[in-house]
C-alpha cells in the first residue's frame, strides 16, 4: 500500500490504511494533539506473517514520554503498548517517519547507482533470563458438560501483580469445533496497580459433531509475557443445551457495554484547511431516552443550552477560526447532569507553502575543458502542502527540468556540465521552482547565481563566440 513512502497522519485518517510508519504517525499525532511528547523509532523486527518474504525486515514504532519515567516504547502495529519484544532492534530516532533508518552514500565521479533488495541477517548473540509475568490469570467455564450446538460461558480473572500500571495482551486459544461468538480471541487490557479485572467470552460447540463421541474442549488463555491458565469442558449429544440468551444473561451488566442514552457527533466540511480559515462545525445530538433533557453543549468557552425531548434530534453549529498550524484536536462536549459525551475532530491546518533552495554548491569559476557540478536541495516548510511542483535550471545552454506531483521530504539535485557548455565570461543561472497550494494558488521561488569561465585561449574564445552566435540564430 504505502511501503515506499511514509504518508502523513491526516492521509491515514482520510484513507484508513497504512503500514507501520503511517499507523505510528497517526498514533503520534493523536498523542501530540493532547500535549504528550512522542518520537519515531525506526529499526528492524521479526514477523511470522506469510505476507513478507523474509521474517526480518524494516519496522517503525514510537516512544512516548512519561514524566519521572522517561521514554516508553509503544508499537501500535504489533499491539505492544508500553513494552517491546526482544526482536525489536532499534537503529534510529527521529521527530517523525519521513527519515529512513538506512542511508546510502557514495563518493566519486560519473557513478550510476542502481538500488537492489536489502538483505537482512540477524544472529542471536546471547539470551537473558526468562521474562517474569506481570499478571496472574485464572480461567473458568460455567458448565462442565454441554450438548452439541450449545453455548457456554468462559471468563478469566486477571490481576496486576505490580504497584504500577501494566498492559496485558491476552490471546484465547483457537480450538476446532469451538467458535467464539462473543469477545475477541486477542484483547488488550490496561490494569491499574494491583487491579483485578474480569474478561468474558461466549463460545459455541459445533452442532455437527459425531454422534456417540465424547469431546473434551481445552480453553487456554495466554499473556505475551508468559502468564497462562487452562480450563476444560466436555460435550456429548445428550448433554444439556444452553441458548445464547441464557449465557449472555450470565454476564454481569457492568461487564457489557452500557446502554446508550445520547448520540452525539460533530463534523467539519473538510479535514484539511489553510491557516486562519473560518469554518462551521455542525453537531448532531439525539436524546435516546423518553424523558426530555437539558444539555449544555460547548466548544471551548462557547456554550449553548438545548432542551431536547425524548427521541428528538437537534443540530447545533459553532463558528471556529483555525489559527494553529498542524493537527488541531477540536473537542466539543455535551453534558446532562453526570452524563457526558465528547466528539473529537482532527483537522489538518496548513500554512502557506514555501519551497526553498538549500545546500547550493557550484564552482564560481571554471576553465573551458573542466568539468563542473551544480548541487542543491529543495525543502518544503512544515504543516503545508505543495503540489504540481516544477523545478527548472535556467541557462542558455545548460538545462534541467523535473516535475513532482508532491514532495514529502527534501529532494536533492546534481547537474553535471563542462566549461565548454557555457558562454562568454559570466554565466547567469536561475533555479526556478513553480508550485501550487492545496487550493490551486500559484507560488514561485527563484535562486540566482553566476559562474565565470576563466583562462580562455584565443581559440576557445572563438569557439564560444561561434557557438553563441549559432544559438542566437537558431533560437
Amino acid at each position: 500500500m504505502t511501503a515506499d513512502a511514509a504518508m502523513k497522519s491526516s492521509w491515514v485518517l482520510e484513507n484508513k490504511q497504512g503500514v507501520c510508519d503511517e499507523l505510528t504517525s497517526l498514533f503520534m499525532s493523536l498523542c501530540r494533539s493532547l500535549g504528550i511528547p512522542t518520537k519515531f523509532v525506526s529499526g528492524m523486527s521479526y514477523t511470522d506473517l506469510e505476507l513478507f518474504s523474509s521474517p526480518w525486515g524494516p519496522h517503525g514504532w514510537s516512544e512516548v514520554y512519561f514524566p519521572d519515567i522517561g521514554w516508553v516504547p509503544f508499537d501500535v502495529t504489533y499491539r505492544q503498548m508500553g513494552y517491546l519484544d526482544a526482536t525489536h532492534i532499534k537503529l534510529r530516532e527521529a521527530p517523525d517517519a519521513k527519515d529512513s533508518s538506512i542511508e546510502y552514500l557514495s563518493r566519486g565521479r560519473d557513478i550510476k547507482i542502481k538500488g537492489g533488495p536489502l538483505n537482512i541477517n540477524v544472529e542471536t548473540l546471547k539470551k537473558g533470563v526468562k521474562v517474569v509475568p506481570n499478571i496472574d490469570i485464572n480461567v473458568f467455564v460455567k458448565y462442565e458438560d454441554v450438548g452439541f450446538g450449545s453455548y457456554n460461558l468462559v471468563w478469566a480473572e486477571i490481576k496486576n501483580l505490580h504497584e504500577y500500571y501494566v498492559t496485558a495482551d491476552l490471546a484465547l486459544s483457537r480450538t476446532n469445533e469451538l467458535k467464539v461468538v462473543y469477545g475477541k480471541h486477542k484483547t488488550s487490557l490496561l490494569l491499574r496497580p494491583l487491579e483485578k479485572k474480569k474478561v468474558y467470552w461466549i463460545v459455541q460447540v459445533d452442532e455437527n459433531l459425531k454422534q456417540g463421541w465424547s469431546y473434551k474442549f481445552p480453553v487456554e488463555l495466554r499473556d505475551i509475557r508468559g502468564a497462562e491458565s487452562l480450563a476444560h469442558f466436555n460435550s456429548l449429544r445428550t448433554d444439556p443445551i444452553y441458548s445464547y440468551i441464557e449465557i449472555k444473561n450470565l454476564i454481569p451488566r457492568s461487564a457489557t457495554k452500557p446502554e446508550k442514552r445520547t448520540e452525539f457527533e460533530c463534523i467539519a466540511p473538510e479535514s484539511r484547511y489553510n491557516i486562519d480559515a473560518e469554518i462551521t462545525i455542525t453537531c448532531t445530538i439525539k436524546n435516546l431516552q423518553t424523558a426530555r433533557k437539558q444539555y449544555n453543549i460547548c466548544l471551548d468557552t462557547n456554550c449553548k443550552d438545548e432542551l431536547i425531548q425524548g427521541g428528538e434530534e437537534k443540530t447545533i453549529q459553532f463558528a471556529r477560526r483555525l489559527t494553529k498550524p498542524g493537527i488541531n484536536n477540536i473537542v466539543v462536549s455535551a453534558e446532562h447532569g453526570t452524563e457526558q459525551k465528547r466528539s473529537y475532530l482532527l483537522l489538518d491546518v496548513l500554512v502557506e507553502p514555501k519551497i526553498n533552495v538549500t545546500d547550493l554548491e557550484y564552482p564560481k569559476t571554471i576553465e573551458f575543458k573542466d568539468e563542473g557540478k551544480i548541487i542543491f536541495t529543495i525543502r518544503k516548510n512544515q504543516d503545508s502542502v505543495a503540489k504540481n511542483i516544477k523545478v527548472t535550471l535556467v541557462h542558455d545552454k545548460v538545462h534541467m527540468q523535473k516535475n513532482f506531483q508532491e514532495i514529502l521530504q527534501p529532494q536533492e539535485f546534481s547537474i553535471l556540465f563542462y566549461g565548454s557548455n557555457l558562454k562568454g565570461k559570466n554565466n547567469d543561472f536561475e533555479i526556478v521552482i513553480d508550485y501550487e497550494d492545496d487550493q490551486g494558488k500559484k507560488f514561485q521561488t527563484v535562486e540566482k547565481f553566476t559562474i565565470e569561465i576563466v583562462n580562455l585561449t584565443f581559440f576557445q574564445k572563438f569557439m564560444l563566440f561561434i557557438d553563441d552566435l549559432e544559438n542566437k540564430v537558431f533560437h
